[in-house]
This record gives structure tokens, C-alpha cells and sequence, in this order.
């Protein structure tokens, strides 16, 4: 199991698999990481694979404050610098996909 703390100090819940281009993967509204969970052994093949619980979902922590399509946005930054990862494919999901366009 692999967490990061945010600068607003929320524990955010993250995995990855498999090397080569980096293909970051955020789930839809009620959802976690594990959305992804048919898809993610057969991409890591080919690809490194990076899947976020986004605050309040999943296994990482519920946020006090911060529940906005922006600060979501602003942990999948905080996330990639975590990670130090350069030309990511960003693949969202429903709500995951308005995470993608605020970033």
C-alpha cells in the first residue's frame, strides 16, 4: 500500500505497476482505484500504471474541507510531483475526467 500526504495534510492512496510510458488512471464520484481493477494488469504490461483514491474514497482519507473538483485536481498534482513523473497519459473516468480538466 502506498500513501503520500497532501499540503493540506489529507493521506492520499495510490498504486502502481508495470514500466514504461506513465498512465495516470482516476475512478468517478463513490469509486476508488479499485474501479480499474480488470484493466490494470493487462496495461502494466505495457505501461506504468498509476491509480489514485481520489480524498474520500476508497483507502484514503476523508477531507474536512478540500471536497471541490479543483482540490481534487490539485492532489493528482501534488501526486505526479510526489511520483516525479514527466508526460503522463491522464485517463479519468466520470467524474475523473472533470478532475482531469480542472488540472
Amino acid at each position: 500500500m502506498f500513501y503520500f500526504v497532501t499540503n493540506d495534510d489529507t493521506k492520499i492512496y495510490y498504486t502502481e505497476q508495470g514500466s514504461g510510458k506513465n498512465l495516470l488512471m482516476v475512478h468517478g464520484y463513490g469509486c476508488s482505484g479499485k474501479y480499474f481493477k480488470n484493466n490494470v494488469p493487462e496495461l502494466s504490461k505495457h505501461f506504468h500504471v498509476v491509480t489514485i483514491d481520489l480524498r474520500g474514497h476508497g483507502n484514503s482519507n476523508e477531507a474536512v474541507s478540500g471536497k471541490r473538483i479543483s482540490r481534487l485536481a490539485t492532489d493528482v498534482h501534488e501526486l505526479i510531483k510526489h511520483l516525479d513523473l514527466n508526460d503522463v497519459t491522464y485517463l479519468g473516468w466520470s467524474m475523473g475526467c472533470s478532475v482531469g480538466w480542472s488540472y
